[in-house]
C-alpha cells in the first residue's frame, strides 16, 4: 500500500464543506478530514478486528495529521494493519495535542480519511448531506446539564420523531437560471427542516429513479449491517453524497452517482462500554445499534415512498 500524502495537500487546495466545521474535503473528493477522537479511533480498530461488513460503509484511516500554518503534516500513519497500530502511544499524541472543529485556528489535529470518492472527471459536481441520526445525540454518562441541552434541541426536531435530523448540506441548484451552482443548508436550517424537507432534499441529490434506487439499495445494505453489530451510537452521521455529470434540471439526463458512510463514532461504544456509562434500560435500548438500522430502513422506505408521488 503507498504511503499517505505527506504535505501535497494543502488548505488552500481544501474546501470546506457543510457548515463551515468539522468537514474538509479534498479538491479532487479523495481525502476527507475531521477532527480526531480517540474512542472513535477505537471503535475502528474493532471493526477491523472483527472484519465487520460495516467497514465498508466506513472510510479508510489514512492518518493523524497536524495543520500547521497553510500545510497538512503526517504525524500518525493508520494505512495499514489498524491492528497493529500502538494505541497507546496514539492516546499520548493526541492527549499532549490541539483539537478543534475548526481549522482557522493554530496547529489543529485531524483523522485524514480516504475513498469518500473516486471520481477524478474535473467536469463532475460533487453535493453532500450530512444527517444525525439516532433519537438521543447526547453522549452515555453525559451531565445533567448537557443531557437538558441536547434533548431542548432534539424536542421540536426530526430527531424526535424520526431518528434523523439535517445537520448540513451542499446541494445542486434546481433552476438554470440560479447564479450559483449549489445551494448551502447550514446546521440551523436544517434544525428547522421536516421530514419531507429531508425527504425532497435527497430527491434533489439523486433526481433521476436509477441513482435513487442505487441509494435507497445502499441504506438498505447499511441498516442490514449495522444489525449485526452490538454497538450503542449517540448521534453518528451519516454522510450521503452525489457526483454529478452534467447540467442538473428537471429535463436534462444526468448521471447521480450515490456514495453512503457512516462517520463520527466519537460518542459510539461497546455493549460492555455502554452499561459501564449508563443503567437506563431506555436509553440502552434507544442506542442500540439495531435502532439506528431501523432509523436508516425506514427513511429508506420513506423515500422510495416520497419519490413515487
Amino acid at each position: 500500500m503507498a504511503s499517505p500524502p505527506k504535505a501535497s495537500y494543502r488548505l488552500s487546495n481544501l474546501h470546506v464543506n457543510l457548515f463551515r466545521n468539522v468537514y474538509l474535503i479534498s479538491t479532487d473528493g479523495s481525502l476527507f478530514f475531521k477532527a480526531s477522537s480517540m474512542q472513535e479511533l477505537r471503535i475502528y480498530r474493532q471493526l477491523a478486528m472483527a472484519h465487520s461488513q460495516l467497514l465498508s460503509f466506513v472510510p479508510s484511516l489514512v492518518g493523524i495529521y497536524k495543520c500547521k500554518e497553510d500545510a497538512l503534516d503526517l504525524i500518525m500513519d493508520l494505512s495499514g494493519d489498524l491492528c497493529s497500530v500502538d494505541f497507546g502511544a496514539l492516546e499520548s499524541l493526541l492527549a499532549m495535542a490541539t483539537k478543534c472543529r475548526t481549522f482557522n485556528c493554530h496547529e489543529p489535529i485531524f483523522t485524514a480519511l480516504k475513498n469518500l470518492h473516486n471520481s477524478n472527471d474535473t467536469h463532475s459536481k460533487i453535493y453532500f448531506m450530512d444527517l444525525k441520526l439516532g433519537f438521543i445525540t447526547f453522549p452515555l454518562g453525559a451531565q445533567q446539564s448537557k443531557i437538558r441541552s441536547q434533548e431542548a434541541k432534539a424536542r421540536d426536531t426530526t430527531t424526535s420523531t424520526h431518528g434523523v435530523r439535517l445537520m448540513g448540506a451542499v446541494l445542486p441548484a434546481r433552476s438554470r437560471t440560479s447564479t450559483t451552482e449549489s445551494v448551502l443548508l447550514t446546521k440551523t436550517e436544517g434544525r428547522a427542516c421536516s421530514y419531507d424537507d429531508i425527504l425532497a432534499h435527497l430527491c434533489t441529490l439523486f433526481p433521476d429513479r436509477r441513482s435513487l434506487g442505487q441509494l435507497v439499495a445502499r441504506l438498505q445494505a447499511l441498516s442490514a449491517s449495522l444489525l449485526g453489530e452490538c454497538l450503542h451510537m449517540c448521534g453518528p452521521s451519516l454522510l450521503i453524497s452525489s457526483t454529478h455529470q452534467g447540467q442538473i434540471d428537471n429535463h436534462a439526463s444526468h448521471n447521480a452517482l450515490p456514495s453512503v458512510f457512516l462517520v463520527d463514532f466519537a460518542h459510539t461504544y461497546t455493549r460492555d462500554q455502554a452499561v459501564a456509562l449508563c443503567t437506563d434500560r431506555h436509553i440502552l435500548s434507544t442506542t442500540a445499534s439495531t435502532t439506528i438500522a431501523a432509523c436508516i430502513e425506514s427513511l429508506s422506505h420513506n423515500l422510495q415512498v416520497y419519490h413515487a408521488f
